[in-house]
């Protein structure tokens, strides 16, 4: 355990210049698709009275969001809403026209009040839409703003636990709990007065020694025994999930270190062995994936060098078959989440900025991370977090389009893990 001070990366958070820039991109995106509504069929001769008022306030909506005058956009979708309670649209644009007034740094009242009123606008979708990303994602992103954790924690739970999600959502909301656990055992065991290194002419080693506050440890064990139960279960629903394995590794080696804490070397071995093996099952998932990736890569290539380009959508063409390339895509993805990985002495030292080109398909998934430069350990690491990136649906004449671009990831091994990589 002497090589253990590989930092950590930032993970869970969603930077609040990002949501905000998001949502306005979503509300773009939705002006078009209610432009497109309003000359697309059913005919507006099929709709009531009330329908096509509806209609025009959420118009209204869009432009005034469009503008910038969000308070506005919310007055407008509320007044869609009533008008026809069956909208799908209407509430959506309402929870988004709440949830961009309010402001992840403001911690007035008025402010906090106005987060809950957008997660109140949001749970109302869910409660028709249980499985409705945006919705899920956005009361997270406030509850974490918020940092309403014991309420954040609740709330990836009960996604974790219902079975109305498939079993890989619900494997990747019990490895972000794992993260939590293991986040909140590493901030006790790496404390100074906890982490003691000793140097012995040229070598140097790392003891770890309890904690002077027994609650303390008591808290680090807690963390560390829940972290282990949220990433079986993970692994249990996607035995594949790397983020999962890499979690385990995380949680096995605080396990070591809190029984070296107490002297207890045989059981630290055991579980130092229990984290080398797990650690190695992550790395032969991620090769595989790699390869895996390669190899559809390569396919998709030479299938694209036999088509026309698909940098413009001609309007004989299909928006599902063609691919809008919009660069840069760190600004308005949805989520783009870097995970935390196991320390390593391989990679202890590493830094680096790494591009990745990727593909969105209709539903705002990434269906392809390649990075583009960079030393071989960080690509991995960054198509790794690509790939769990997600992006509002694009809409391009009215049906769902596929987009291209970049994301770009920032890699320092190096830092100690108090400077720059907590989470919220």
């Amino acid at each position: 355990m002497g090589a253990e001070t590989s930092g950590k990366i930032k993970s869970l958070g969603i930077d609040g210049m990002r949501i905000l820039t998001t949502l306005i991109l979503l509300a773009i995106a939705s002006i078009s698709a209610l432009g497109q509504e309003a000359n697309s069929p059913p005919p507006r001769a099929q709709l009531t009275v009330a329908q096509r008022e509806a209609r025009e306030e959420l118009n209204r909506a869009a432009a005034a969001y469009k503008d910038g005058d969000f308070a506005e956009a919310q007055r407008h979708s509320e007044k869609a809403l009533a008008l026809d309670p069956t909208s799908r649209v209407a509430p959506l644009f309402l929870a988004r026209s709440i949830h961009t007034q309010y402001a992840p740094s403001n911690e007035s009242p008025e402010n906090r009040e106005k987060g809950r009123e957008a997660i109140a606008a949001y749970q109302r979708i869910l409660d028709t839409e249980p499985t409705n990303e945006e919705a899920y994602k956005a009361v997270a992103a406030i509850y974490g703003s918020m940092r309403e954790e014991e309420l954040l924690r609740v709330w990836i739970l009960q996604r974790a636990s219902n079975p109305l999600f498939a079993a890989d959502k619900r494997a990747e909301a019990y490895a972000i709990l794992a993260g939590k656990d293991w986040d909140c055992s590493f901030k006790i065991t790496e404390l100074p007065e906890n982490k003691l290194v000793k140097t012995r002419g040229s070598e140097s080693t790392v003891v770890f020694k309890k904690p002077r506050r027994e609650s303390d440890f008591q808290k680090a064990k807690a963390c560390a025994a829940s972290g282990l139960d949220m990433a079986e279960m993970s692994l249990a629903l996607d035995p594949t999930l790397e983020a999962a394995w890499a979690y385990k590794v995380n949680l096995l080696t605080e396990t070591a270190k809190l029984y070296e804490m107490e002297q207890e070397h045989g059981p630290k071995s055991v579980f130092l062995k229990l984290a080398d093996e797990a650690r190695l099952q992550a790395e032969m998932l991620s090769e595989k994936r790699r390869r895996e990736q390669s190899e559809a890569e390569s396919a998709e290539s030479r299938q694209q060098q036999e088509e026309q380009p698909h940098e413009k959508v001609s309007d004989g063409d299909s928006a599902k078959e063609k691919i809008i390339e919009r660069g840069d895509l760190d600004t308005v993805a949805l989520s783009k989440p870097q995970l935390d990985y196991p320390e390593n002495p391989k990679i202890a030292h590493l830094r680096g900025t790494v591009k990745v080109a990727i593909i969105v398909d209709e539903s705002g998934r990434v269906i392809s991370a390649r990075a583009v430069g960079g030393q071989l350990v960080l690509r991995m690491l960054a198509e790794l977090n690509a790939r769990r990136a997600t992006f509002t649906p694009t809409i391009v004449d009215g049906q769902p389009g596929k987009i291209s671009g970049f994301l770009t990831y920032e890699f320092d091994f190096g830092k100690p893990s108090n400077e720059g990589n907590s989470k919220p």
